[in-house]
Order: C-alpha cells, then structure tokens, then sequence
C-alpha cells in the first residue's frame, strides 16, 4: 500500500472528499489512517465515517493552547502509523509539535495562488480583489503562516459573472483536479 496520510480538516470536507474520491479511483497510492477535526460538528466528519476512516475531534477547550492541541494530534497521527499529513481546510496554523514530528511531511492545500492572498479567506479575498486568474496552491507547511515551499500551484480563470460562493465551489473542482495529480 502506499503513503499513508492523517487529514485534518475544520469543516465541510470537499478536500477530504476529493482524497478519499482519488484513492478509492487509484488516481492516489495512498491511505487515510485518521480525519482529525478542529471542529466537533465538521461535515468532513461524516464523510470520513462514510469511507470507514476513523475519526478524532478536538473540542473549543483544548485548542485554547495551540501547543498542546499540537501535541495530541501529532500524538494521534503517529499512533495511526501516518507518513504525512494534509491540512485539507483546516483552519489553523499547525505549530511545532507537528511540524517537528512530521518534518517536511505537512502539506496545505491552500484555496489561492500563492503568495497572494494567503489565509484563512484566500478565494473570496481573491475574487474580491478582482483578478483575472486565481487558483489553488498546494505547499509544505512550516512555522510562517502560507509560506512554506509550494509544489504544485494550479490556476483558473476568475469567472466574475459567478457569486464568490458560486465561485468558490468551481474551485473545489480545481482543487479535486490538483489533489489527485
């Protein structure tokens, strides 16, 4: 089998989707050990039950120390055996505690080109800004927020006829396209 990958997410999971949609297609050689959520009531959770992948989520309490809502989930990802880790719309920076643990081995799929509109609103950010051509970046994570290395930048045509929330769902078919090359 091949890689074997932890996925944290924060909400609805179209990323997780679009792995969990590449792997069972074998477009992806690789597996999903565990989802870990940073929200209890995350859609994304539902879906990784649906594929039969186990599940973690951490409550509002735990992540008021960042620190130690790192060091258990890189205490989890290790206990599942995972090789890498995708932010797939997770909407926290990851700190040391996973960074040191996964070293290299943590990968964001960020909604926009980057450098250009990085955060946590990089498609509307983006949209709103009026440019012509936006995208999906997929990079390492490190201790600079959006700024780790990038390794496979994807671009699209903005489409300003579309509501930004219109929009933002062509891009999830951007990101699916990325995801699984």
């Amino acid at each position: 089998m091949g890689i074997k990958l932890g996925v944290l997410i924060s909400g609805g999971g179209t990323n997780l989707q679009a792995l969990i949609d590449a792997i069972v297609a074998r477009e992806l050689d690789a597996s999903i050990e565990i989802v870990i959520s940073s929200k209890e009531d995350a859609y994304g959770l539902k879906r990784a039950v649906a594929a039969g992948i186990p599940t973690m989520a951490l409550s509002r309490e735990v992540y008021k120390d960042s620190r130690q809502a790192d060091e258990i989930i890189a205490s989890e990802l290790r206990r599942a055996g995972c090789d890498y880790v995708v932010m797939a719309g997770y909407m926290r920076m990851v700190t040391e505690p996973i960074l040191l643990a996964f070293e290299n081995r943590v990968i964001n799929i960020h909604p926009a080109l980057l450098p250009s509109f990085p955060g946590a609103h990089g498609i509307a950010d983006a949209f709103n800004a009026g440019v012509k051509v936006t995208g999906v970046t997929v990079h390492f994570a490190d201790h600079e927020y959006d700024k780790g290395p990038t390794q496979r930048p994807r671009s699209s045509r903005c489409t300003r006829h579309l509501p930004v929330r219109r929009y933002n769902r062509k891009c999830a078919v951007c990101r699916k396209g990325d995801i699984s090359s």
